[in-house]
């Protein structure tokens, strides 16, 4: 199920890339947001305007795209120390019809941690409802001589619309990227030339949709505390995305999309990741037993993509997949977020008793 899951993010990771790429057209917001005119004759406001209109003619896309992750975890009591390595890459490339949305997906993804390798296939499908309120997902995922089968899930994303005033995702297509963030966030966009494009930047604080995350918890009735918010607040607020498209001076479609998460500061979460350690670690009065401390590096977290246009005319989705029944990941992602819990949780009391056993050897071996 944990492959299903990872390859139902990655799926949806690269929807979001591919539908920001066609969801440039300029309002009055987008307007106020780019008055940048930076290393170029032209400004962003006019970029944006030009983009739009071209955006309007895609009929269809190819995409193939690129995603690293690499971070690592360090475990310290003050004296001793121990560090694990994750190196996640994945090679996908996907075809998309515009109206209505369907994509097909096929790309592999190798997952590395302590010295294993994990080697994982995935097809995958998605075709947006009648009345652009569902996706249908198909997907399968191999990893050596093992199958996860089609699965099948559908998601209603009718609330996530309400909270960009939209009743369609087609409505949502059409609006600017600045229109659709909360009151209050500007977009500062930076242009930059080259003998054939233009290279529109910018960054996006997460922090800065925690109004939109209250507002969408609210819609669907879901009571969350004033700890739990500032508990999210606190994560959302250590990573920011840089964000940069390069748009054809000819036809004005965009060519290619990088997004990066390498500027965030984990130094906060990583105050939190500790306190959190060094709370399980206590005696049964309380006391801290231990002065472990963790710390979470990224070394890169970026995802590239490449575009040609209006060369897909059909997806067809395989007969076995459209008969596989309906699968609810809700209960199952609850399930795994527990396990995976308990497994930390286990892994750390691991690491620290490796620790203590590292100091005691070093001790009996300068005596």
């Amino acid at each position: 199920m944990k492959k299903q899951l990872f390859a139902a993010a990655m799926a949806l990771t690269m929807c979001a890339s591919s539908v920001s790429v066609f969801a440039e057209e300029t309002t009055e917001a987008a307007t106020e947001a780019a008055q940048d005119t930076a290393e170029s004759g032209m400004s962003a406001e006019e970029l944006l305007q030009k983009q739009a209109e071209a955006n309007k003619n895609i009929t269809s896309a190819s995409m193939d795209m690129t995603m690293t992750l690499d971070g690592a975890m360090e475990i310290s009591d003050g004296t001793s120390s121990s560090s694990m390595n994750m190196v996640v890459s994945g090679d996908l490339a996907a075809d998309v019809l515009m109206k209505p949305m369907q994509m097909a997906m096929t790309g592999d993804i190798n997952v590395s941690m302590m010295g294993a390798t994990q080697a994982m296939a995935l097809e995958m499908y998605m075709v947006e409802s009648e009345d652009g309120t569902k996706f249908d997902t198909y997907q399968n995922v191999n990893a050596g001589t093992e199958s996860s089968g089609w699965v099948r899930t559908q998601v209603d994303i009718t609330e996530i619309l309400k909270q960009f005033g939209v009743s369609s995702l087609e409505e949502l297509q059409s609006k600017s990227l600045e229109s659709t963030l909360p009151e209050g966030i500007d977009l500062d966009w930076v242009v930059e030339e080259t003998e054939d494009s233009y290279l529109l930047s910018s960054t996006l604080k997460f922090s800065d949709f925690m109004t939109l995350i209250e507002e969408a918890m609210q819609a669907q009735s879901e009571e969350i505390s004033e700890e739990d918010m500032m508990l999210a607040e606190t994560i959302l607020g250590s990573f920011v995305m840089n964000m940069s498209y390069t748009i054809d001076k000819e036809s004005f479609a965009t060519k290619s999309v990088h997004m990066d998460f390498n500027d965030s500061d984990l130094s906060v979460l990583n105050a939190l990741v500790s306190e959190v350690m060094a709370a399980s670690m206590a005696d049964d009065d309380g006391e801290t037993v231990s002065e472990t401390t963790v710390s979470l590096s990224l070394n890169d977290f970026s995802i590239d993509g490449t575009y040609t246009y209006d060369t897909v005319t059909e997806i067809n989705i395989p007969a076995d997949a459209l008969t596989a029944e309906i699968t609810d990941l809700t209960d199952d992602l609850s399930d795994e977020l527990y396990d995976d819990l308990d497994e930390a949780d286990d892994a750390a009391e691991d690491a620290a008793d490796e620790l203590e056993d590292a100091v005691e050897d070093a001790v009996e071996n300068a005596a």
